[in-house]
């Protein structure tokens, strides 16, 4: 297993990233509410995300994530089918 669990990523926010997404907000605070509430939103339907938020970086802003390395969602894909496969032997004996 590896020592790595998490690996960290961002993106800069401001407005190329508005834009891409095609948000059109007063106030660039509000654009970044916005994206806080989807990270939130991801966070919770995303099990590969550990943290993943807005965050104020000197003087720009980033959202900022940690999520599970690719090695670690294997080794948790080849338990969970190791698990599943259990179940199954004891529901058909």
């Amino acid at each position: 297993m590896s020592s790595t669990r998490l690996e960290g990523t961002w993106v800069a926010v401001g407005d190329r990233l508005f834009t891409a997404l095609g948000m059109d907000y007063a106030r660039p605070r509000d654009a970044r509410a916005a994206l806080a509430r989807a990270c939130r939103a991801i966070q919770v339907l995303d099990v590969r995300y550990r943290r993943l938020k807005v965050m104020r970086f000197g003087r720009t802003w980033r959202i900022t994530a940690d999520r599970l390395t690719a090695e670690i969602l294997r080794e948790q894909g080849a338990e969970l089918r190791e698990a599943r496969s259990a179940i199954r032997a004891s529901l058909a004996a």
